[in-house]
């Protein structure tokens, strides 16, 4: 029987690092549709990655940004189109997080296929395992009921198709709960995660 499942691969491109660690890491777009292809080349279905400044290669949420990695993917490959809404910041509103999705789906040469949204908050501390303490104690990935149900209406009213990324168990409670409401497909994509091995000791 398990035999039979197909495996879909999904590639995260450019989720956590910088190119102090990896000078390979992808931040322009044109770096990032390379991966693309490549991920594609290699057997990968989904491919999910994050704006990011192009010489910094801080997370930004710039639509042009968003819209020329669409192309390219759309040109090279048949990829599941899956790009992030972006970190969640005090300066980042749900308009803010949804506008490179909204311009996506106003291209019909374009378009997203799906985006992941988190349901749920979390703690995003760095472990450092050579002095054996977090690099902070207070960083908190705040993001409540209210953001996602903001998020959940303007996605459903322009298509988009909405997968859970679950950290834990809590939080695939809440995404049944949004189900029940209505506000998120039965039929959704589930991914389980869990935190980043450095956030962990």
């Amino acid at each position: 029987m398990y035999s039979e499942l197909p495996l879909i691969i999904e590639c995260r491109c450019n989720d956590m690092d910088y190119r102090k660690d990896n000078p390979n890491f992808p931040y322009t777009p044109q770096e990032i549709i390379r991966e693309a292809v490549r991920a594609w080349e290699a057997g990968a279905s989904i491919f999910h990655w994050h704006g990011r400044d192009p010489n910094s290669g801080k997370w930004v949420n710039e639509v042009e940004l968003y819209l020329e990695v669409i192309q390219g993917i759309r040109e090279k490959t048949d990829l599941i189109v899956d790009p992030t809404l972006g970190y969640i910041t005090t300066e980042n509103s749900v308009e803010g997080r949804v506008r490179h999705i909204l311009a996506g789906q106003a291209d019909p040469a374009l378009g997203v296929d799906m985006v992941p949204l988190e349901f749920g908050s979390l703690n995003v501390d760095f472990w450092n395992p050579e002095v054996k303490q977090f690099e902070t104690y207070d960083h908190v990935y705040s993001n409540s009921l209210a953001h996602i149900q903001k998020v959940l209406k303007i996605l459903n009213e322009n298509n988009v198709f909405v997968s859970c990324a679950c950290w834990d168990i809590g939080q695939i409670r809440t995404a049944r709960c949004f189900q029940e409401m209505g506000l998120l497909s039965r039929n959704t994509f589930w991914e389980f995660l869990i935190n980043h091995q450095d956030c962990i000791p």
